[in-house]
């Protein structure tokens, strides 16, 4: 008898126990993920001492024809010599003849470039919280899955196309464009009132209830960018007249909340242009801020004040919550 309730208490202190543990642990990973970001962030700041602006979103070749040129490469790729992994970047500078072959990784020419990143990763591209796979396989090759996105800016900036992919929109408003730089005088809201990156970490639902990897980008991993290397100029269909590619990878408009896990459409869903910035952390998302700060944004912030906060020069600057 006197067994039992000892038994029994031991069951009810795990039991009372168990929640606080289970919090200890993300709270670990949650701060592990922040000093991932604080990595990337003063990366950004390194890279742009050194060549005076921002890494671009994406590069594609400009060969004249939108519709049917080659996948480019990303700014994660360029970012690589500021995280301390130069002998990455030139690994895959080198397989690809210095950027010149075709980055979704699906295709024939891409052979050297799946070769060279097979099984390889980047720690600080990871978010311990996150669920979602490490790995993807692409043509009997693994590629690294990365938890976080570029932020091109939001739907409700003056220079943004609402009829990409899957009527989603693109926007040309944010710290990180196609094809071009943004230096910090370019930010005119201020650094420290704009945030660039967001995580992509957790799961989301459709409507439906069916759940989805809603990260920016397919099996290619971040090594992927658009092939469209025009840019959006406040019209609709500035960026897909004509047949053009119009799909995103590796980067996002905010057209909904932050933490969004149920999304709005088809638009919300890779590879259109609106996937969310959302986590695995209860209440909220990691964001990093152009001045290199990380913030942990709540998902009770207002729409309009996050779409604010991706804008660079929306001339509408506001503070963080």
């Amino acid at each position: 008898m006197e067994l039992l309730v000892v038994i029994a208490i031991i069951g009810v202190l795990i039991a009372l126990l168990l929640p606080a543990v289970q919090q200890a642990r993300e709270a670990a990973r949650r701060m592990s993920c922040s000093n991932n970001l604080k990595q990337i962030g003063l990366g950004l700041h390194n890279y742009h001492d050194t060549f005076g602006e921002m890494p671009p979103c994406s590069v594609a070749p400009e060969d004249g024809d939108p519709a049917g040129g080659k996948h480019g490469t990303t700014g994660w790729v360029f970012l690589l010599p500021f995280i301390e992994q130069s002998s990455f970047h030139d690994r895959i500078s080198q397989a690809s003849n210095n950027f010149n072959l075709n980055f979704w990784l699906g295709s024939g020419a891409a052979a050297p470039i799946r070769n060279a990143v097979d099984e390889l990763s980047v720690e600080s591209y990871w978010c311990p919280s996150s669920p979602l796979a490490r790995f993807k396989t692409q043509n009997s090759r693994q590629i690294q899955q990365i938890d976080y996105v570029f932020v091109a800016g939001a739907n409700n900036h003056s220079r943004r196309d609402r009829k990409a992919e899957s009527n989603s929109h693109f926007s040309d408003g944010g710290v990180f464009r196609q094809q071009l730089g943004v230096s910090f005088r370019d930010i005119t809201d201020g650094t420290s009132n704009t945030f660039c990156i967001g995580e992509q970490s957790g799961h989301t639902r459709s409507g439906n209830n069916n759940t989805f990897d809603a990260r920016a980008h397919p099996n290619s991993g971040w090594y992927m960018g658009s092939k469209n290397y025009t840019r959006p100029t406040g019209a609709d269909d500035s960026w897909g007249a004509g047949g053009e590619d119009d799909r995103c990878y590796n980067v996002t408009t905010i057209r909904q909340g932050i933490n969004t896990k149920v999304i709005g459409g088809n638009w919300a869903k890779a590879p259109r242009c609106n996937t969310p910035v959302q986590s695995a952390h209860p209440g909220g998302s990691l964001v990093i801020v152009s001045d290199a700060s990380v913030r942990f944004m709540p998902e009770t912030t207002t729409l309009s004040i996050v779409k604010s906060l991706a804008n660079r020069d929306d001339g509408n600057p506001v503070q963080f919550p």
